[in-house]
C-alpha cells in the first residue's frame, strides 16, 4: 500500500510537471511569435527577456541584449531618449499606475524614426517586492504619420477657407466701393455738360 501510494504520487507528479511543460512551451511560442515588442527589465534596467520580434524590430540579437543595459543596447549613443529612461525607470518604481502607458518617440539603428506606444507592468516576487518590468510595445509609426498628414490637411484647409473668406470679403468691398466711385467718377461727367466750355470751372 505504502509503495503503492508513493507510486501513484510519482505519477500525479510527472503529470503536473508534464503539463507546466507544455504550459511553458505555449506560453514562451505566444510570447515569441507575437507581433508586439515584449521585452523584460530588472529593476537596475538591465534587459533579461528580448523576444524574437523586438530583436528584429531594433536589429539586435539575444546575446547583444541579454543581461546588458537598456542604455547600451537599445539607447545607445546620442539617443535623445536616455535622460528620459532614468527618469521612467525612477518612476514607474515608485508609481506603477502612472507609467504604465507610456509613447515614445525616437531613432532606430537604421534611422528609421518611430514611434512605440508601451504598456508597462512591475512583477513581484514571492514577497511582494517588484523585481522586474513586463514592457510591451506596439509600432504606432503609420499612425502618427496618418496623424500628422491629416493635421497638415486640415491646416492648410483652414488656410484656403481664411483665403476664401478674405476674397469674398475683399469682393464684397470692391463692390461697395464701385457703387460709390461710380457716382464720384459721373456726377463730375454730368456737371461738365452743364459748364460751358469757356469756363474756368
Amino acid at each position: 500500500v505504502g509503495i503503492a501510494q508513493q507510486i501513484a504520487i510519482s505519477i500525479n507528479n510527472a503529470r503536473s510537471f508534464r503539463k507546466l511543460q507544455l504550459s511553458e512551451e505555449r506560453y514562451r511560442e505566444l510570447v515569441q511569435n507575437a507581433n508586439s515588442i515584449i521585452l523584460r527589465l530588472d529593476t537596475e534596467g538591465h534587459i533579461t527577456f528580448f523576444n524574437e520580434f523586438a530583436q528584429r524590430f531594433f536589429n539586435l540579437s539575444e546575446t547583444e541584449t541579454l543581461g546588458r543595459h537598456a542604455l547600451d543596447t537599445l539607447l545607445s549613443g546620442e539617443n535623445p531618449l536616455r535622460a528620459s529612461f532614468t527618469q521612467w525607470l525612477d518612476g514607474i518604481l515608485k508609481n506603477p499606475e502612472a507609467f504604465m502607458n507610456t509613447q515614445t518617440e525616437g531613432y532606430l539603428k537604421n534611422g528609421r524614426h518611430v514611434w512605440i506606444a508601451w504598456t508597462n507592468r512591475l512583477i513581484k516576487d514571492e514577497q511582494g517586492d517588484f523585481t522586474e518590468i513586463l514592457c510591451i510595445g506596439n509600432d504606432i509609426t503609420s499612425l502618427k504619420l496618418v496623424e500628422q498628414e491629416k493635421r497638415k490637411l486640415e491646416l492648410e484647409l483652414q488656410r484656403a477657407q481664411k483665403m476664401e473668406a478674405i476674397g469674398t470679403l475683399a469682393g464684397g468691398v470692391a463692390h461697395d466701393l464701385n457703387n460709390i466711385l461710380s457716382g464720384l467718377v459721373s456726377y463730375p461727367d454730368l456737371l461738365l455738360m452743364k459748364i460751358p466750355a469757356e469756363s474756368p470751372l
